[in-house]
């Protein structure tokens, strides 16, 4: 991306987490986002919105002629909801829907964008030993979320002969946030002295924290060599009991209480032995080879940054 314009980048979800957070750094840099939303709202912090409705396969893809590149982030959340049969039929249908729809889409563009960035997750993985160390070329675990990554990640199927538009899959961690997220759902437990970890807390969690994902985007935007599955994650991933340990020290707030797996398991069915009790050590490779420095690369400072905003 050696243009001499302002880079154009369009983004699908751009109301969660994620996608406000982007949005705000993008345009603070004098990047020009278009917001791909469900309904107009009011927020004119950008170039444009683009209004989508996957499943009646509406859209104004004439509004994303010209853009360098497309951030798609749209999903109902993972752990938003408990998970019955119709709540995990809702996850899955919305990444495989949204993500074909818009793919499809790019491909009738005559001047499709250089590259689309999928989201996914280190959930494509599974469950794995705390020993075992995964790189983007780590086999795919077993189990729904597994399930739901391998076939988000395969429905960007009609892009991947494209020869014009570069397609990466973001298989985020956890990502860290005071705004959202495993930190926010944390923090009022702690700050009564309620903190603790789950299970046996040996549970690896790979993190990253939201401060750093203007940066690695804007990384993988630039370096054409980075392609297929980008493990976002931070260098140092720590166990659940390192990270209630690490998030107790900041808070200045006892966590020593413990959830026990059968609790957990009572409370969120399925959910919990997919996420709460789950984890996977994961290594950021491609993200590291080229080049990229993380601005939060250790936990407690992540966190002490986040609730010092």
């Amino acid at each position: 991306m050696t243009n001499s314009k302002p880079l154009r980048v369009a983004i699908s979800g751009a109301n969660g987490m994620i996608g406000r957070h982007l949005t705000q750094e993008f345009c603070r840099d004098g990047i020009k986002v278009s917001r791909i939303v469900r309904q107009r709202d009011s927020d004119r912090s950008c170039d444009r919105q683009i209004l989508w409705d996957p499943h009646t396969g509406d859209i104004d893809a004439s509004l994303l002629e010209g853009v360098d590149v497309v951030i798609h982030l749209a999903g109902a959340g993972i752990a938003e909801k408990r998970w019955t049969e119709e709540r995990k039929r809702e996850i899955l249908d919305s990444r495989i829907t949204g993500t074909q729809f818009l793919a499809r889409k790019i491909l009738e563009l005559s001047s499709p964008p250089s590259l689309f960035i999928s989201a996914s997750a280190v959930g494509y993985y599974g469950d794995r030993p705390a020993g075992e160390l995964l790189d983007e070329d780590s086999s795919a675990g077993y189990g729904f979320l597994p399930d739901v990554c391998k076939k988000w990640e395969e429905s960007t199927a009609p892009l991947a002969g494209s020869s014009i538009t570069r397609l990466v899959f973001a298989r985020f961690g956890v990502v860290l946030s005071r705004d959202g997220g495993m930190l926010a759902r944390q923090m009022p437990i702690f700050n009564l002295g309620l903190g603790g970890y789950v299970g046996n807390g040996r549970q690896m969690i790979s993190w990253v924290s939201i401060e750093d994902l203007p940066g690695i985007m804007l990384h993988i935007i630039e370096h054409e060599e980075i392609s297929g599955p980008v493990n976002i994650v931070a260098p140092n991933p720590v166990s659940n009991k390192e990270f209630t340990a690490a998030l107790g020290e900041v808070l200045n707030r006892p966590a020593f209480f413990k959830v026990p797996s059968f609790g957990a398991k009572l409370l969120f069915g399925q959910m919990s032995k997919e996420i709460l009790l789950a984890g996977q050590n994961v290594k950021c490779r491609k993200l590291l080879e080229s080049g990229y420095h993380f601005f939060y690369p250790d936990l407690k400072p992540a966190i002490k940054s986040l609730l010092s905003k």
